[in-house]
């Protein structure tokens, strides 16, 4: 191999480092979005992709699903999507979705233990 066959081979090498660091930058980006986690560079830094954690939602403003609901309360899932659809807690619709506010929740949880 010649030295010009090495320069193209580490530019090569190079271009490929950096398409791979940009898929894991882009992949952890997207699971940090769906799983509501902070995540750091392959250097344990912060990486630049991540949405800064003031951004992020509190959990009082962060809309949970049914499962969410369920695993907090320590019910069936099932309970909560027909206690929804009934209109016996507080919920919100999102579309064909039916979303919950944790506040909300603990409010009607706190009605319910008055009695009222």
């Amino acid at each position: 191999m010649d030295a010009a066959d090495q320069v193209t081979s580490l530019g090569a090498d190079h271009r490929a480092a950096r398409a791979s660091r940009f898929t894991f930058e882009l992949c952890a980006a997207v699971l940090a979005r769906h799983l509501d986690v902070g995540i750091a560079d392959i250097n344990g830094q912060s990486s630049p992709v991540a949405a800064p954690v003031a951004v992020r939602p509190r959990d009082g403003m962060r809309l949970l699903t049914a499962e969410e609901v369920a695993s907090r309360l320590g019910v069936q899932t099932s309970w909560v999507s027909k206690a929804a659809r009934a209109d016996r807690i507080p919920h919100v619709c999102v579309g064909r979705y039916r979303r919950f506010r944790w506040p909300d929740i603990e409010a009607w949880l706190e009605d319910q233990r008055r009695g009222s």
